[in-house]
Order: structure tokens, then sequence, then C-alpha cells
């Protein structure tokens, strides 16, 4: 028999706080079992298919810009703020200003 998971390690592996999922489960809005009037578990398979059921995919726009940009954004705020380390610039909303 598969083991089932407490709240606290089902939160922890969701990344989400404790409390949320007791909403959740007590909306039905997420897999899980109720053991008498309040202790509620989980499978940690049933976990991972919920995830994976609710993946977005990226808009057709976003995949094109990523195959153009295969660095990615993050590459590019790296470069960006070494850059601005010997300037002193700094990041204002979205722009950079010197």
């Amino acid at each position: 028999m598969e083991k089932l998971l407490t709240v606290r390690e089902a939160a922890q592996i969701l990344g989400i706080k404790e409390q949320t999922l007791h909403l959740w489960a007590s909306q039905r809005r997420i897999p899980h079992y109720k053991l008498g009037k309040k202790a509620v578990r989980f499978k940690e398979e049933e976990l991972t298919a919920w995830i994976d059921a609710r993946r977005v995919e990226p808009s057709p726009a976003f995949a094109r810009h990523l195959n153009n940009h295969p660095a990615g954004h993050q590459s590019h705020t790296r470069k960006i703020a070494a850059l601005c380390e010997d300037t002193k610039c700094r990041p204002s909303r979205n722009t950079w200003r010197v």
C-alpha cells in the first residue's frame, strides 16, 4: 500500500501553505482522502498527476521568442548586472538607469 502523506508533507511538496491545502481539500479542488472527521491525507502520485494536469503551455509567440534567444532572460539580466557593477547603474521598474 502506498504511503499517505500528511497535510504538512503534501504542502511542502506543492510549495504552498498547509492552510491553503486544507482549503483546497474542503473545496474538493485537489484529490485527497478523508480519514475520520478531520484527518486529511494525500497520495504523492495523485498530487503529481494533479500538478501535471494543470500545466499551461507557453504561447506560440513566447515559444518563438525563446527559440530566437536560447540563453533566456536570466542570462541577459546577469550580463546587464555584471556590466553595471562598474558604472553603478541600477534597475528601476522595467528599465535600467545609469
